[in-house]
């Protein structure tokens, strides 16, 4: 977690091959941290185009990926034409949480309408959507205790499941609530990016 909070202050402040070489030496010092390997990952993606970095960390921490990261593996391996396989990936997941398992269908139909298969994408995405406006409308804790990232999430889910209203209110809630972690604002800038693309706004994004 340490090393993981200075890549996320240096990459913050533009020191992108700084943040790397921070990632670099965590990953050495530690090579079972998965934080540190999934965040080195991301940077070395963002800033170098590098995806056979995800596709490696993807594969060293197989079955242990949380949602954040088991969802950027699949995007690069869609991105490397991988369809079945990024489908894969986030089918395989499930969780206790009805929060987190609306995340997931979301995501997954993300990607199926991505892929063209908009018959398979859309009740993916009614029944994300229907259970995070029943986990919002009952106060129910965000997941991991990260707010902002969480509404950030739920406005992106609304737009895929074609609500723009809710999705621009929950995302004006997404900018009010407090920020707890360089960890959850870049998890919310990344959700509001997803809600830009979703309601056509590629600047934006």
């Amino acid at each position: 977690a340490i090393f993981s909070e200075l890549m996320f202050a240096l990459d913050a402040n533009q020191l992108a091959d700084e943040a790397i070489a921070v990632g670099e030496q965590g990953v050495r010092k530690f090579p079972e941290d998965e934080s540190t390997a999934y965040w080195l990952a991301c940077l070395e993606l963002e800033h170098r185009g590098n995806i056979d970095a995800m596709l490696d960390f993807g594969r060293r921490f197989k079955g242990r990926a949380d949602s954040e990261a088991s969802s950027t593996v699949a995007i690069a391996r869609f991105v490397r034409g991988d369809i079945e396989g990024a489908l894969a990936v986030r089918g395989e997941r499930q969780s206790d949480n009805p929060a987190m398992n609306a995340i997931f269908d979301a995501e997954q139909a993300d990607l199926l309408q991505l892929a063209g298969r908009r018959a398979e994408a859309t009740p993916l995405a009614a029944r994300a959507f229907a259970t995070v406006r029943t986990a919002i409308a009952n106060n129910l804790p965000a997941p991991r205790g990260q707010l902002a990232a969480w509404y950030a999430k739920a406005a992106s889910i609304a737009a895929l499941a074609g609500d723009r209203d809710t999705a621009a209110e929950w995302q004006r809630q997404a900018s009010a609530a407090p920020v707890s972690s360089l960890e959850e604002q870049r998890l919310r800038d990344g959700n509001l990016a997803d809600l830009h693309r979703l309601t056509g706004d590629p600047e934006a994004a």
